[in-house]
């Protein structure tokens, strides 16, 4: 039996997606797809254009068996993060065969050997990593230099897709997995919309999101706000002294970003000060996993009982936070803390899209199953 495992945000689903989810079922001979998904926000730190909920839907109609939420605490993460956590629940289900990521290179090769080498961690990359981040410069620029000056080979470091996926492997190595990476080359943007394209055409009131983030700023002190986890050497100080001044999120971004903090991390930064993740949660959450059901049609419901069956699952697989979440349940306590930070990230989430707060409340929401697919593509 072939299960192939996807990391995906959907934001929003395009035929780009569906083009990878073809050839992942074709390459993989896969009998099962499953795909780890972000929630409420993505690893850009932007709040996703359709709720979890919405997406998960679309990728069972399109194709996808079983989609699992990936908790806030990675989706909204820098690369690394974003794929080990990923990893680490496809890894859980006990099942997964096959991990398929889209790439650049659309070769395995060159990013497994980068994957090696990232894993080891050899003095002089590290020296060269430190000499790098000491000048100023952001970490993805760092370690694309450190890398090109102990290794060489650094141009798959240049482009996201591969950058996600030599975290992926780095993942794989890690946890001594017997899951097959696949590559599959990314398709130009010719041949499908850019999911950026899509994004900036739908519109959405950005200012009660940046409302709603300014009130987190200005309602922190300067203490609490270092302890947040993407804040560091004093960027928190340059947000506050710019946040009144700033006329939307993109102009406070622009005011504040440097060579050593991009515009991602800032915009993650921002969500994660929202959400109120710090990093001494983090420390205690890191490398919890769990299998939050979001969406799943009839073969994805035949994988969940044969998991169940053979016993495979190695972490818990939560279909109702209600159950799952009580205090005599034998979930354990950093699932406790994962959760209660996807259940508010998807509150603020409902409050910046003014949606009803207890309709589309993750206490209120369940999996949703989907009988008959009906492709939106």
């Amino acid at each position: 039996m072939n299960v192939a495992g996807i990391v995906a945000e959907y934001n929003p689903m395009h035929s780009g997606h569906l083009y990878h989810l073809q050839q992942t079922k074709e390459q993989c001979n896969a009998d099962f797809v499953v795909a780890v998904m972000s929630g409420s926000f993505t690893q850009r730190g932007e709040p996703a254009i359709y709720d979890k909920w919405l997406r998960a839907t679309a990728a069972v109609h399109n194709g996808v068996d079983l989609v699992l939420e990936l908790p806030f605490a990675y989706a909204c993460n820098s690369a690394e993060y974003f794929g080990n956590g990923s990893v680490d629940i496809l890894e859980g289900l006990g099942c997964v065969t096959h991990l398929s990521f889209g790439s650049e290179t659309g070769e395995v090769g060159p990013l497994w050997d980068i994957a090696t080498f990232l894993a080891k961690e050899p003095a002089a990359y590290k020296a060269a990593l430190r000499q790098n981040l000491d000048k100023g410069l952001s970490f993805p620029k760092a370690r694309e230099l450190a890398v090109s000056n102990t290794y060489g080979k650094p141009d798959a470091l240049k482009e996201p897709n591969n950058i996600l996926g030599i975290e992926y492997l780095k993942a794989i190595i890690r946890l001594k997995s017997t899951m097959t990476p696949v590559a599959i080359k990314r398709m130009g943007q010719g041949h499908h919309e850019s999911a950026s394209e899509i994004r900036s055409s739908i519109i959405w009131d950005e200012g009660k999101y940046f409302d709603m983030v300014r009130q987190a700023f200005i309602k922190s002190q300067a203490s609490s706000l270092n302890g947040i986890f993407g804040a560091a050497e004093g960027i928190e100080n340059k947000i506050m002294k710019n946040l009144r001044t700033a006329k939307d999120v993109d102009d406070l971004i622009d005011k504040v970003k440097s060579k050593r903090y991009t515009w991602t991390s800032i915009n993650r930064l921002l969500a994660q000060t929202l959400v109120g993740f710090t990093v001494e949660e983090f420390k205690k959450i890191n490398h919890t996993r769990y299998g939050r059901i979001l969406a799943f049609n009839e073969s994805g419901a035949k994988l969940l009982r044969y998991i169940k069956k053979h016993e495979l699952a190695k972490m818990p697989i939560i279909t109702n936070i209600n159950r799952d979440l009580n205090e005599n349940s034998a979930v354990d306590l950093s699932v406790h803390l994962s959760l209660a930070k996807d259940i508010l990230a998807a509150d603020l989430y409902n409050l910046a899209f003014g949606k009803d707060l207890y309709e589309n409340s993750d206490y209120v929401m369940k999996p949703v199953y989907i009988h008959q697919p009906l492709s939106y593509l």
